[in-house]
């Protein structure tokens, strides 16, 4: 059977709790790596404690680390670049492009403008007026945040902009 994995989904992301607790066992198995005894033993309830780990994580569909990396950068700073988002992701940027297709049906456009909403939103949530707050989250105009607020939310901006 070499070459096929297993049926079923075999990648999960785990918990900060769990990848500590595995940190730390690394550590203490690193420590014992004069002791054969003492190793094998850490090493078999180091591998015990790492499928408890797995097996307690959500079985949910992972994003690709490219998306995750240029999700997290985007939230930070919706005005960044393919390529230097595509850096960030360890990937190029058609790569990138493709990846994000693949996974949400749209592109890079559509995870900025995304983005874009939920900055200008936060802001007129904290008192700004609307158009200053799209203006101040990197939109050209007022008519294009509002339109891409409707495609984001499903609403107008003064509708998204309402608590709850």
């Amino acid at each position: 059977m070499h070459g096929t994995a297993p049926p079923g989904r075999w990648c999960r992301t785990l918990g900060d709790e769990d990848v500590r607790q595995l940190v730390a066992l690394l550590g203490e198995l690193h420590a014992a790596h004069d002791d054969p005894i003492r190793f094998n033993h850490g090493l078999r309830y180091l591998i015990a404690q790492a499928w408890t780990a797995f097996e307690r994580a959500p079985a949910t569909p992972t994003r690709h680390p490219a998306i995750a990396a240029a999700d997290r950068a985007l939230s930070a700073d919706p005005g960044l670049a393919l390529g230097e988002l595509a850096r960030l992701g360890g990937t190029s940027q058609r790569r990138l492009s493709a990846l994000l297709r693949a996974a949400t049906g749209s592109g890079l456009a559509a995870l900025r403008n995304r983005h874009r909403v939920e900055r200008a939103l936060v802001l007129a949530r904290q008192g700004m007026a609307l158009a200053d707050a799209a203006r101040a989250a990197g939109f050209c105009s007022y008519r294009q945040f509002h339109r891409s607020c409707r495609q984001v939310t499903g609403v107008s901006p003064r509708a998204a902009r309402m608590p709850g």
